[in-house]
């Protein structure tokens, strides 16, 4: 009894159930959010994804868009403060809940909104694994024009960070630079991409055209990171050595400085020089 009195009472501090008053009960508890009680109902009963197909049918009949739509903001704000305090479980509970009201709506704009804050909320926590299936549903749904690209934009960062196929990430970042294509963190990540596929010369051009733009400054060591790397596998020297001055003199706590050694021996040391590169490489 005394575990299952301090479950409820954590329910109770975070919102999911309050106290009500019962004729001859001391203590009784529903859940706080009616819809989601319903869902509760639905989403563990039997025939469970029957239900479910019900659940969004009785939203949609019930409730109009706008009334989805305030909902719905409402949900990803209080998945964010979840996300915030931990409470990652039934902030994913809140966001499964949340898609069945998206799913609800009825046009593309209000849809894509809503889902948008969802995803927002996601990406903000860092839940990158848990966003992907939500931006990739939405790209299936054919948005138009820049929003297509935005999606793209944000699924090629999100498979970036999950060490997706380079290949993979390569090719929505092909499809988001048709409205994207000044993007510098755009760009930045296309280098990387094609590093880790050893197009060593396309990721230099890819890391000087993130230079040239200036919507991702705090980015600028991890550019001069792609171009130093690419650059001494190419054994360009003189160019490396000026690339890695750069990079130590914005990112001081870079480890580079046995590194900044064996260049200034290389020289004609051209003998040597593949056991420098993978001293050297190491250090990154």
């Amino acid at each position: 009894p005394n575990q299952v009195s301090s479950q409820l009472q954590r329910m109770a501090k975070a919102g999911y159930v309050r106290a009500v008053n019962v004729r001859g009960r001391t203590a009784y508890y529903t859940l706080s959010e009616p819809l989601f009680a319903l869902w509760y109902q639905m989403r563990f009963g039997r025939e469970a994804r029957e239900r479910m197909q019900w659940l969004v049918e009785f939203l949609r009949a019930w409730y109009d868009n706008t009334e989805l739509g305030t909902e719905t903001e409402r949900l990803a704000k209080r998945l964010t403060e979840l996300f915030a305090a931990g409470q990652r479980q039934a902030a994913h509970e809140v966001a499964e809940y949340g898609t069945f009201l998206v799913s609800a709506m009825t046009d593309q704009p209000t849809r894509l909104s809503g889902m948008g804050g969802l995803i927002v909320a996601y990406l903000s926590a860092g839940e990158w694994r848990a966003a992907l299936p939500l931006l990739t549903a939405q790209i299936a749904s054919e948005p138009d024009g820049s929003m297509l690209s935005f999606l793209y934009y944000w699924r090629a960062h999100v498979r970036g960070r999950l060490s997706d196929p380079p290949t993979d990430v390569l090719m929505d970042i092909e499809r988001a630079s048709q409205h994207f294509g000044r993007a510098g963190t755009l760009w930045l990540l296309k280098a990387e991409q094609l590093l880790k596929l050893d197009r060593l010369e396309e990721a230099l051009e890819a890391a000087d055209r993130a230079l040239e733009l200036k919507d991702a400054p705090a980015d600028r060591g991890k550019i001069l990171k792609v171009r130093s790397i690419a650059l001494l596998k190419l054994y360009r020297w003189t160019e490396a050595r000026a690339a890695l001055a750069d990079l130590v003199r914005i990112k001081p706590e870079v480890p580079l400085a046995e590194l900044i050694a064996h260049m200034s021996l290389l020289g004609s040391q051209v003998a040597e020089a593949d056991q420098h590169l993978q001293t050297g490489l190491q250090l990154f």
